[in-house]
């Protein structure tokens, strides 16, 4: 007969034992990250439900159910600090998948948005490494031109008196990256 362990923890308990208050104060928050430590999935901290269904629950939207209030239906916990193995409740608010994407463009952390860079603290180990958010021109870390080269460049290719393969020459770029600026595929931000 096989034999189903039983905890001996209620969940509350062992939400408590894998958290640590001692997080890093992220940009748009003025408290602590409180970590979780225990197991993840992508970054969001998990832990085993109880019952007979045994599933996997989300630790940030425990804690929200813990500290704060029962999650309506559709709808996402959402980070203010843009932490995912943050637990803190402070940090933690109710919105749509809408109101989540929102957020994200407002905090320059998608395409549409500007950026800036931000220090995130991933996994159960507390490893700090930075997640670049997405840099427009030559403050990208990648840019291989600067702005004043770039419009000289669309400028020079919209008279008609040079080709694609001699501004590659002449700036060291290869001809591809010369017709994604023409095409304004990419540097849209500048004329």
């Amino acid at each position: 007969m096989k034999r189903i362990r039983k905890h001996s923890k209620t969940l509350k308990d062992r939400f408590w034992e894998n958290v640590d208050k001692n997080g890093p104060i992220m940009p748009h928050v003025d408290t602590r990250c409180w970590i979780w430590t225990g197991a993840n999935t992508q970054g969001y901290g998990v832990i085993r439900a109880e019952g007979p269904s045994r599933s996997m629950i989300r630790a940030h939207r425990l804690s929200y159910e813990i500290h704060c209030d029962s999650i309506p239906d559709k709808r996402q916990v959402c980070h203010k600090c843009d932490n995912p193995p943050c637990v803190n409740p402070e940090h933690l608010f109710i919105g749509t998948h809408a109101d989540n994407a929102k957020d994200k463009v407002n905090k320059g952390r998608s395409r549409k948005g500007q950026s800036t860079s931000a220090w995130v603290v991933r996994g159960n180990q507390h490893h700090t490494r930075r997640i670049p958010g997405i840099q427009k021109g030559e403050l990208n870390n990648n840019a291989k031109l600067t702005s004043e080269q770039v419009i000289s460049i669309r400028q020079r290719y919209s008279h008609g008196s040079i080709y694609q393969r001699e501004l590659a020459e002449e700036f060291g770029v290869t001809q591809t990256l010369i017709g994604r600026i023409v095409r304004r595929v990419c540097w849209k931000h500048l004329p």
